[in-house]
């Protein structure tokens, strides 16, 4: 019985040399044979590896109007871009393309998974490096196996040309394997601007706000009839932010889903899915669940402002077009006088998204002060050391706008360091780059992120209060900087003792071996001496034994018995004065290093004292500091608070009255209106 089958090819998991692709759980990756150790080792720098299949540019039609966005990707044999790669599926599809500077990021994410061929099915695979032109990719753990990819290029490409290293637990070293990520960019409408024919309206002089950004009320209107409320006027949230930007404004305010105001709408739920103001279209940015905030830039400050919306519903994705007039309350703005100083809780963003940054947990928002002095204002933030992980980890070299901020270190026990940066104007986000330390040691630098100031929540100063904060800072500068240099200084003296010991004992040491070479020296002439005493002896004894044998035997013996027992008696004084020298020695030594070590102990139990009576003295200031400063700021806030609720009630009161006129009145007309459809339909009845 004959079969046809098919012999399926992986070409993008092959190898050089090698008769199979992928990596097959049961067979290991053969390892290379060593090659000779040269007699000298030449450091060769490898040049970066580029794909030699170009990028694909993205065609003119296609490139989006706005950054960032969002497309669907693929990854593809790179060879044959029809064809999906072996390991598809380890790649999530969305990509967000933004514009960085003269560049754009690529940013997506890849996870461990199975390869899509019968083969590479049985094993999960995951990319553990990802190159493009010879540049390698950053990749970010996130949950699980899943990994944040970000990458640059200088041009926009809907085909990038990578090189990815795919491992797996078998094979940590895995295999480098070419694979082209093809993006989908849409077509590019660009429709002509669709301009209302009702013109905006500029807020009168004597509304215009005296500082900026302030909040307004507003509403959605019938374009034709502003005293009517807009069929859609639900979809709108009345507060709005008014900021100034330059020589222009703009308006952030916030729509969501929500049914229509009228019998027939209040049925279906409806959303904004496009807001365009003298064909300029609106930024919509979405936030939780249905919510979008709306922003957009006008050469005026007005109070009204004719749109055109583009309405969808679920069954209708299409939507339609709608005129409408949002219209801004500026007369309940009061007139304030802009305060000199404020404290303005702040928070440190993530440079890219609306969220707080990782480091924000450093940032001491509470403390932030802002001081107006002439034109320039002063941002004086305030970070602190942050636990993680076991770690400590804290933040450098604030740069704002590429500039560097002033430092001052303010101690204390949450390590506190003090940036001071200026600006012509009042901030309420400015971009920044901070240096990460962890353990002291440098981390990350340069990380960018956004530093947003609350002027919701500002409360201003006294010149007295800004005058002590300052003197206070400038005291625990002071301190740390004295603290420094103390410590400095005593690691110098440190140096210096240790390096004065070691030179004694090195001179102690070089005298001794000199005493002993000298000892020596005259031991062996001592001997010699000896030896050459008593070879002349010994020839005279024989001299004189020949004329006296008998005599000079008698003689010879006693001369020996007394010479013997001299040199015992001289050996055994030298030995005895050896001894007491090499004691006397060693108690002279105990006592020099006992009176050392009683000195440096006094000293360093001295020094320990004065230490910790000053930090005493030093935490009871600031404790009772922070207790007077705490008292006076809970009595502020509860009299602020008080009149705050005050204000409100009236407010509310003033507001609900108004509304139940307003509610009484139109009621009146709409009953007036259907009496008279309702005699005009018994009047045509009666013609008929």
């Amino acid at each position: 019985m004959s079969h046809f089958v098919t012999l399926q090819l992986y070409y993008d998991t092959a190898n050089a040399w090698k008769d199979r692709p992928a990596v097959i759980e049961d067979v290991e990756t053969p390892k290379p044979s060593p090659k000779p150790t040269p007699t000298k080792p030449i450091e060769e720098k490898p040049k970066p590896v580029v794909s030699t299949v170009p990028d694909h540019e993205v065609e003119a039609d296609k490139v989006p109007s706005t950054f960032p966005t969002s497309v669907k990707g693929e990854l593809k044999y790179q060879k044959d871009n029809s064809q999906l790669s072996t390991y598809a599926n380890l790649f999530e599809k969305d990509v967000t393309v933004e514009k960085v500077g003269d560049k754009y990021k690529y940013t997506f994410r890849v996870k461990e998974e199975k390869g899509n061929t019968f083969v590479t099915k049985r094993t999960n695979y995951q990319f553990s490096k990802i190159t493009h032109n010879g540049t390698e990719a950053t990749l970010t753990p996130l949950e699980g196996t899943t990994k944040q990819v970000s990458l640059l290029a200088d041009k926009l490409f809907d085909k990038l040309q990578l090189k990815t290293t795919v491992v797996t637990k078998q094979d940590k070293l895995g295999n480098e394997i070419d694979t082209t990520l093809e993006l989908n960019f849409p077509i590019v409408e660009k429709p002509k601007p669709v301009v209302s024919t009702v013109p905006d309206h500029e807020v009168d002089a004597d509304k215009v706000p005296s500082t900026f950004p302030t909040n307004v009320k507003g509403e959605l209107k019938y374009q034709k009839d502003n005293s009517q409320v807009s069929t859609y006027a639900n979809l709108f949230e009345k507060d709005v932010t008014v900021e100034k930007v330059g020589d222009k404004y703009k308006y952030t305010f916030k729509v969501k889903e929500a049914k229509g105001n009228t019998f027939v709408t209040k049925r279906t739920n409806y959303q904004f899915s496009k807001i365009t103001h003298n064909g300029t279209e609106a930024t919509l940015t979405p936030l939780e669940g249905t919510t979008k905030q709306v922003s957009l830039l006008t050469d005026k400050l007005l109070d009204k402002l004719q749109l055109k919306t583009t309405l969808v519903t679920k069954q209708d994705k299409q939507g339609n077009e709608i005129d409408t007039t949002l219209e801004l309350d500026f007369s309940a703005v009061e007139k304030n006088v802009e305060k000199p100083y404020n404290t303005v809780p702040a928070t440190l963003l993530d440079a890219t998204i609306e969220k707080p940054s990782m480091g924000n947990g450093a940032l001491l928002g509470d403390k932030t002060r802002v001081e107006k002095i002439g034109d320039t204002y002063h941002y004086y933030v305030t970070f602190k050391d942050l636990q993680f992980a076991g770690l400590t980890g804290s933040v450098d070299n604030l740069k704002v706008n590429g500039q560097a901020a002033d430092a001052k270190d303010l101690g204390g026990e949450l390590n506190e360091k003090q940036y001071h940066f200026t600006s012509s104007d009042k901030l309420t986000v400015t971009p920044v780059t901070i240096d990460v330390l962890v353990g002291g040691k440098p981390f990350h630098k340069n990380t960018p992120a956004r530093i947003s100031f609350n002027w919701d929540k500002a409360t201003s100063l006294t010149e007295e209060a800004v005058n002590k904060l300052h003197a206070d800072e400038t005291a625990k500068a002071e301190a740390v900087k004295l603290a420094k240099e103390k410590a400095e200084a005593e690691r110098l003296a440190k140096e210096k003792a240790d390096k004065e010991k070691a030179e004694a004992e090195r001179l102690a040491k070089e005298k001794a071996e000199k005493e002993k070479a000298e000892k020596e020296k005259a031991d062996k002439e001592r001997l010699a001496k000896e030896k050459a005493d008593k070879e002349k002896a010994e020839a005279e004894r024989l001299a004189k034994e020949k004329a006296d044998k008998e005599k000079a035997e008698a003689e010879r013996l006693a001369k020996e018995k007394a010479d013997k027992e001299k040199a015992e008696a001289e050996r055994l004084a030298k030995e005895k004065a050896d001894k007491e020298k090499a004691e006397a020695e060693r108690l002279a030594k105990e006592k020099a290093d006992k009176e050392k070590a009683e000195a440096e102990r006094l000293a360093k139990e001295k020094a320990d004292k004065e230490k910790a009576e000053a930090e005493r003295l030093a935490k009871e200031k600031a404790d009772k500091e922070k207790a007077e400063a705490e008292r006076l700021a809970k009595e502020k806030a509860d009299k602020e608070k008080a009149e705050a609720e005050r204000l409100a009630k009236e407010k509310a009161e003033k507001e609900k009255a108004e509304a139940e006129r307003l509610a009484k009145e139109k009621a009146d007309k709409e009953k007036a209106e259907a009496e008279r459809l309702a005699k005009e339909k018994k009047l045509r009845k009666k013609k008929s």
